[in-house]
């Protein structure tokens, strides 16, 4: 019965993990649709998901995860930031850096999407960060291109260049043909922000044979920058361009470009409706002002005052909101920040690494003090035991002999026991004796052992055993190294003599000597 039961548990727990893998395997084929730019099929595919069946917190964070990507690929606005929040959490407790900096991409280009660029850049910087910690090219090429195009859209120009470098840096490691329009259509925008045209059209000559590599929707962007860039001196090919655009998809800045091209063509009403088109697609503030400061234009170029004042004062409340925006969004400062978070991070990473080496280190040093302190004391019970045994022994047969001379098995037995240990305590006292000789005849004790110094103290209690007991009872616990110190004072050493035979200088005999008093009973 006994049997069956472990039989059912194990079973029970192969389904477990069957569902839960079943799971992520389902999560993980959408999240591949969504990479193929199957939005639609990846949709239903995820709005059949019940995540109620979920086993774990690792799959509810990577089912969150893709939800929030699938809205950002669909141009749906972030409601909360609470489920991604959970798997960020998730993500960083079990340290898969490749689906945390995912995580913090979609938020922060979600947040910036939102006008809320403080807080969406600082997430954007932590995505790359978690992302550097990993070897997927993907990953770091999609979080660096977004910080690049964020800093060109701030006006940061600097930081633009650096982050355009490292895309197009990710972009030939890669060998990605459509990485490579990107980037130099990034070069471009970064230019012509700049007013430098010259630069702004060598970008746009090696980004053209790259746009046939853009998948789908994506070629619109290229082809509105392009036509946008043609004008006003080439209305014919800007028209051809944004005709591409608009057919690939419709969106904020085609519909603006457009309008451009049918205000230069003097065709006003159908500008004004472009605007309009623009104005309804677009996805942020600063498009929303640049559309609205074109209105204005446009309204005074045909003379109607009355409009052009009311999109003025449209205009003013929107770059007050810009500036607002820019004051608390410094993006910068958010930057420095972040640089300076993670430093100290790592500082206190290292603070805590050297406690936990210095702690080892101590521990060690601990061990072999104590290591060595107890093989000391050992030999020196060993050496008290084995004269006592001596002493012992040798009174033992004494008593033998002169008790009764039927006792020579026995007599016999205990004094090969004494030889064996005189042989023992003479190897001890031998090599004491060496010691003492040599240094008497000049050597140093720079090469000593700790069992040198033992030795040596042994065969000096020979030549002076009260002066060597009373060293054990008048100071606490003096090491074989202060005992040798006092025993060469006691020989009549001068310090110049110590210092040689020690191979110490005169400070460390100072020293030395303030410490053996303060173990003075």
């Amino acid at each position: 019965m006994r049997k069956y039961k472990y039989y059912l548990w194990g079973l029970l727990l192969l389904l477990i993990y069957s569902c839960s893998h079943s799971k992520y395997e389902q999560l993980s084929s959408i999240n591949q649709l969504i990479e193929q730019d199957q939005l639609d099929s990846a949709e239903i595919k995820l709005d059949e998901v019940d995540f109620t069946e979920f086993n774990n917190k690792k799959d509810v964070a990577y089912y969150n995860l893709i939800r929030c990507k699938l809205d950002y690929r669909q141009y749906r606005p972030m409601d909360s930031d609470t489920l991604i929040n959970f798997s960020i959490n998730v993500f960083q407790e079990t340290d898969n850096d490749s689906l945390l900096a995912e995580s913090y991409f979609y938020k922060g280009a979600q947040l910036c999407d939102q006008d809320e660029v403080k807080e969406g850049f600082a997430n954007l910087l932590k995505a790359e960060r978690a992302a550097d910690k990993t070897s997927n090219l993907n990953l770091r090429h999609k979080i660096i291109e977004r910080i690049a195009e964020q800093y060109i859209y701030s006006g940061d120009y600097d930081l633009a260049k650096q982050y355009c470098e490292k895309n197009y840096g990710l972009s030939i490691k890669a060998n990605n043909k459509e990485w490579l329009a990107y980037a130099h259509m990034f070069y471009m925008i970064l230019y012509y922000t700049q007013g430098n045209k010259v630069k702004a059209k060598y970008s746009l000559e090696k980004c053209e044979p790259y746009i046939k590599y853009v998948k789908g929707k994506q070629r619109s962007y290229f082809y509105a920058n392009i036509a946008s860039f043609m004008l006003p001196d080439s209305i014919q090919k800007a028209t051809k361009y944004i005709y591409h655009a608009l057919e690939n998809d419709k969106n904020s800045y085609g519909f603006f470009v457009k309008s451009r091209i049918h205000q230069l063509q003097k065709e006003y009403d159908k500008s004004i409706a472009y605007l309009d088109s623009a104005y309804i697609f677009s996805r942020n503030i600063n498009d929303r002002a640049t559309i609205t400061s074109n209105f204005s234009k446009l309204c005074e170029s045909i003379k109607d005052y009355e409009r052009a004042n009311k999109y003025n004062k449209q205009l003013i409340l929107l770059k007050d909101s810009i500036y607002k925006q820019r004051q608390q969004n410094n993006i910068r400062g958010i930057m420095a920040q972040n640089e300076f978070e993670f430093r100290e991070f790592l500082f206190r990473q290292k603070i805590t690494y050297f406690i936990f080496i210095t702690s080892i280190l101590i521990c060690i040093c601990i061990g072999i003090y104590i290591f060595f302190k107890f093989r000391s004391n050992k030999i020196k019970a060993k050496v008290l035991e084995n004269q006592l045994l001596i002493n012992l022994y040798s009174d033992k047969i004494k008593d033998l002999k002169e008790v009764s001379t039927n006792k020579n098995d026995e007599v016999k037995m205990l004094q090969d026991k004494v030889e064996d240990l005189n042989h023992k305590q003479s190897k001890i006292l031998y090599e004491g004796k060496a010691l003492y000789e040599s240094m008497i005849n000049g050597a140093t004790v720079v090469t000593w052992t700790k069992s040198d110094y033992l030795h040596f103290i042994e065969y000096y209690k020979l030549i002076d055993f009260p002066f060597v007991v009373q060293l054990d009872t008048d100071y606490d616990h003096l090491s074989p190294r202060y005992q040798l110190f006092e025993i060469l004072y006691h020989m009549g050493k001068t310090d110049t003599d110590v210092e040689r035979i020690m191979g110490i200088s005169n400070s460390t005999i100072r020293a030395t000597k303030t410490r053996i008093k303060s173990k003075k009973l």
